[in-house]
């Protein structure tokens, strides 16, 4: 069964890790 929490997660993990690496690169070039 594919639960909604687990796709909620998986897309907020996703955004969490897009945003990590837009800071990452921020400071790189900051």
């Amino acid at each position: 069964l594919n639960h909604p929490d687990r796709k909620r997660n998986h897309l907020l993990l996703g955004l969490k890790d897009h945003f990590d690496v837009l800071i990452y690169r921020n400071v790189l070039i900051g």
